[in-house]
């Protein structure tokens, strides 16, 4: 797959991600317009904003998944990732394919 900024500026005022989007499937993956929201001006929606308005995020604190299906695969080169309420939050990543592990951070 060719290397592509996924930015999430064509999705509608607040919607989940669909699978297929740049060729991903996506679990419990929302976007949402900043914009749209000025309230949280103070969260960390607005920390994540690094190109147009729109940011992605997991519902509810529950476990956001990207993949795609075998035999594809992908790479990630970078990302910003920022909590929206909650100051002492666990980031954790799994690196998988198929049932092998590869690795796993938590920051």
């Amino acid at each position: 797959m060719d290397s592509n900024l996924i930015t999430f500026e064509n999705a509608s005022t607040s919607s989940k991600i669909p699978n297929g989007y740049y060729g991903l499937n996506w679990t419990n993956a929302y976007a949402l317009d900043t914009q749209i929201y000025p309230q949280w001006s103070e969260s960390g929606f607005y920390s994540a904003v690094k190109s147009g308005t729109w940011v992605a995020f997991n519902m509810d604190g529950q476990s956001m998944t990207i993949r795609v299906d075998p035999p594809n695969a992908f790479s990630i080169k970078s990302f910003v990732v920022s909590s929206a309420w909650e100051d002492s939050a666990t980031l954790s990543m799994v690196s998988q394919r198929g049932s092998t592990f590869y690795k796993e951070a938590s920051f």
